[in-house]
């Protein structure tokens, strides 16, 4: 046993491989990398998908989505005193929920956005330049959005959805960016704690 510590002091690539343990298998590490990329790519997709199609709504089946919407929640969070009022007329700090709709739309689709970015190019770049990418990235979708809108006959752009959008994936971002620089010391402090002990079990 102090052999095997003294070679590993010494750095016999032999000695060191055993101390640190078996290494994980090539095949798992990929397969797992593999599944987490085409989950991101469906991830992304959806939400941008999901944004085109309800963009791409006429003006009457929009109303009609977000009356049925906005009585689902006056009914289950903020019943209304009066059963007689109109639910359209929903509204949370002065916003209506179709405005609502556009900070929660593009925040996800920041976070699913930022999350399928360090799948694929994390370590290679920074966690705050993928951030800033997927701020530019989620930017051009919002403006492609409201381009989508004047193309659209009975739609019109909005600036106030352009905010409302920068509002959602500016947050999103910003979350994302959070936790995974918290996971990324996380793992730093369990790597270098594990260091130390594996030593002392040699001993």
């Amino acid at each position: 046993m102090q052999d095997r510590v003294e070679r590993t002091a010494k750095g016999d690539p032999a000695a060191t491989s055993k101390a640190r343990g078996p290494a994980p298998s090539p095949s798992r590490s990929s397969d797992a990398r593999f599944v987490l990329m085409w989950l991101a790519v469906v991830t992304v997709g959806s939400s941008v998908l999901g944004i085109w199609y309800l963009t791409g709504q006429s003006g009457w089946a929009t109303t009609l989505l977000s009356v049925r919407v906005a009585r689902w929640v006056s009914a289950h969070v903020r019943p209304p005193d009066d059963p007689t009022i109109d639910s359209f007329r929903w509204t949370w700090f002065g916003l209506s929920l179709r405005h609502w709709a556009h900070v929660v739309e593009f925040g996800l689709l920041s976070v699913f956005a930022y999350l399928a970015a360090v799948v694929f190019w994390w370590p290679r770049f920074r966690l705050r330049r993928l951030a800033l990418g997927t701020v530019v990235a989620c930017m051009a979708c919002s403006l492609a959005d409201q381009l989508h809108k004047v193309l659209l006959p009975d739609r019109h752009h909005d600036l106030l959805e352009l905010v409302l959008d920068a509002w959602g994936y500016v947050v999103g971002t910003a979350i994302a960016l959070a936790l995974c620089t918290l996971a990324t010391h996380l793992r730093r402090r369990l790597q270098r704690s594990a260091g130390p002990m594996r030593g002392a079990s040699l001993t």
